[in-house]
């Protein structure tokens, strides 16, 4: 039984939170100018909706194993989804970057040789 109301305990306050995070985000996403900032607080709402469900089930001893797997497999396809469109929208910042530290690379070899 005690197990059973720290879960429900855990459930409120991440629903709680969740709700409370939500509405900070559409302050500051409509203050920034974000475009559609009710999608990016429906998208933190049920971020954090899912941390509070697989932090319950892991206190009940519920398929423990299986939520945190799905967390774990969600996270980490996140992050990989974030890195993919930070390396792909700062692809030519990159590009720029490495051929100006080329270009200097060869002139500092020239100006080394053509003084002798």
């Amino acid at each position: 039984m005690p197990k059973l109301v720290l879960a429900a305990v855990i459930l409120l306050a991440g629903f709680w939170l969740s709700q409370y995070l939500g509405r900070m985000t559409v302050v500051w996403a409509v203050n920034e100018s974000v475009p559609s900032p009710r999608r990016l607080a429906t998208a933190v709402r049920i971020i954090i909706m899912f941390v509070a469900v697989v932090v319950a089930a892991n206190q009940l001893d519920f398929a423990s194993s299986v939520f945190l797997a799905a967390f774990i497999i969600l996270v980490g396809g996140a992050v990989l989804t974030v890195s993919v469109a930070a390396g792909i929208g700062a692809s030519d910042r990159f590009r720029r970057y490495f051929e100006e530290r080329s270009g200097r690379t060869e002139d500092s070899e020239r100006s080394l040789w053509t003084h002798l």
